[in-house]
């Protein structure tokens, strides 16, 4: 099931990949946030439960989602995409979206 869903979400990132010439990063970033990080969450109650080798699936997933949008090429530091982003590393933003949904009760 949660290599359905990065086949998903990879297949929004070429799509995305389609578009990067003709809109803005920021628009990009609004697609992210309303197509893809949604499966992100999606998976998020799973985290703990998943193998390693999917966890390095979906950072690598969020690796290239952020590449996009930031307009980087291939190659650039993870850390520093991130960075620039605002966005901590997908394993974090899990935990920390599902401790949201804990202590908010959402």
């Amino acid at each position: 099931h949660v290599n359905a869903k990065i086949k998903s979400m990879t297949s929004m990132l070429n799509m995305i990949k389609l578009f990067k010439s003709v809109y803005t990063r920021s628009v990009l970033d609004s697609i992210y946030k309303m197509y893809i990080r949604p499966l992100c969450e999606y998976m998020s109650p799973l985290l703990g439960k998943l193998p390693g080798h999917l966890i390095s699936a979906l950072e690598s997933t969020q690796y290239e989602a952020a590449r996009i949008v930031a307009y980087t090429p291939v190659g650039t530091p993870y850390i520093e995409l991130r960075s620039e982003l605002g966005r901590p590393a997908f394993h974090l933003y899990l935990r920390m979206s599902a401790f949201h949904k804990i202590v908010y009760n959402t």
